[in-house]
């Protein structure tokens, strides 16, 4: 078994080998920048100077012209999933107005993540959106009302 002495000399062969060479003070008097004295008492992500650049930018005020809702109010969007929670991809969404008029209803498919978006619709109008799918022989089908 070695000794405590032999086990020191290995380290710092260890260490000399890596290219440590010591880990006394500079002869300016400063301390090697790897040791916790150089970096002061704040840790490095407190140092203003280690921030990420763009970490002053911001997102400007809207005006007039951010009125999402206004621009939006035409459109109805969601995201079909099945019962474990997963993507249903190109499921049929039926889009009916309520109460239903004869040649108001329309439809759209879910993409492959299951998300759907249409516009087009009216605003203040209620639907009713029903989705229908077949898989393995077994038709499956929801409805909401918004």
């Amino acid at each position: 078994m070695w000794g405590r002495g032999a086990v020191n000399v290995l380290l710092l062969l260890l260490l000399a080998a890596s290219g440590c060479k010591t880990s006394e003070r500079s002869r300016e008097g400063r301390e090697p920048a790897g040791t916790p004295a150089a970096r002061g008492k704040q840790p490095a992500w407190l140092d203003p100077s280690a921030q990420l650049p763009g970490s002053k930018t911001g997102v400007p005020k809207g005006g007039p012209w951010s009125q999402t809702t206004a621009a939006a109010a035409d459109a109805i969007g969601g995201r079909v999933v099945d019962t474990l929670g997963r993507p249903a991809k190109n499921v049929f969404i039926r889009i009916e107005p309520l109460p239903s008029s004869p040649g108001g209803a329309m439809g759209i498919y879910s993409d492959d993540q299951g998300y759907f978006l249409t516009r087009g619709l009216k605003p203040g109008q209620s639907y009713q959106l029903t989705a229908e799918a077949q898989q393995q022989g077994r038709r499956w089908r929801g409805t909401v009302q918004t």
